[in-house]
């Protein structure tokens, strides 16, 4: 994607494998961002918002195991835990002292979930779109029961089978208010992902095993700033699950964006940059830029 200046490197952890897109600001003092993507996405989801947030702010955008162009082992662990040690690993990798951890959807919750576990590292959340990691009381008894009988390998070869073949405009049409916002190389690559070898067991992950899935963050364990901006056409996450998320946590700051979808760092990158520049700021993470003079006709 042009305007994109980023470094691919692979890192691996536990044997698997995973991308990063990395761009350090060389002399920078602030702490960079650790863009953390949602479920089934991949790290060129953040390809404008890299581009858009500035050449000022060191980036580092990863693939979680089990999507994009990642490892996506059968028998792995998935859920909130396997995700934060995968953060952490990112973290020593590149000897990150502190970050600024921003998540979209399940990156979004994982964000919140790193700095609940990590006080002293994590010096602000934004959440964009949070959602995805569960609390335990979504389902009742006798849905769990039908989704565990679901979840057999055999059904859950079918099914995905079945899902990965449907047209890909009807499978991501809930993530998106505007369609034309997401880049003909990101849908290529959210394809690619989806019908790659293991994408069948990653994908069913969170229906396999709801309880690693569980959030555990709380209050008190968030020390951190924690921003949310969420796109007012979200189809994924509604008012309501914004409303329960700052009852949870009452400190959070929401910004909302009219017009936004669920994917409003793609159908609204501008924006959602500027207005994380603008959270850095005001946390003291990032130097304001000088106003341009104004010039007398």
């Amino acid at each position: 994607m042009a305007g994109i200046s980023v470094t691919e490197r692979w890192q691996v952890w536990k044997g698997f494998r995973y991308r990063v897109w990395e761009r350090p600001v060389p002399g920078s003092t602030m702490p960079p961002l650790v863009l953390i993507h949602g479920y089934a996405a991949c790290v060129e989801q953040w390809g404008r918002f890299i581009r858009d947030i500035g050449p000022d702010v060191p980036v580092y955008a990863l693939d979680l195991i089990g999507f994009g162009e990642a490892s996506k082992p059968r028998h792995a662990e998935y859920g909130r835990a396997f995700y934060l040690a995968q953060l952490e690993h990112l973290r020593h990798a590149y000897r990150l002292a502190r970050v600024v951890a921003v998540g979209h959807s399940l990156g979004g919750m994982l964000a919140v979930e790193w700095a609940a576990a990590q006080p002293e590292i994590v010096a602000s959340v934004i959440a964009l779109a949070p959602g995805g990691l569960l609390s335990g009381d979504e389902f009742s008894p006798r849905q769990q029961a039908v989704m565990r009988k679901f979840a057999t390998p055999a059904i859950t070869r079918l099914l995905f089978g079945l899902i990965s073949h449907l047209p890909y405009r009807l499978l991501s049409a809930p993530a998106y208010a505007d369609r034309a916002a997401m880049e003909p190389y990101t849908q290529a690559a959210l394809k690619r992902a989806l019908r790659s070898p293991g994408a069948a067991w990653s994908y069913s992950a969170l229906f396999r095993n709801q309880a690693a899935f569980h959030a555990a963050a709380r209050t008190a364990a968030v020390r951190c700033p924690l921003h949310v901006i969420w796109g007012a056409r979200d189809g994924q996450v509604s008012r309501a699950d914004i409303a329960a998320l700052a009852r949870r946590f009452p400190c959070l700051t929401l910004t909302e964006l009219e017009g936004g979808g669920h994917c409003v760092h793609e159908e609204r990158s501008r924006e959602v940059a500027a207005e994380v520049r603008t959270l850095l700021v005001a946390d003291g993470l990032l130097e304001p830029v000088p106003a341009p003079l104004m010039v007398a006709n």
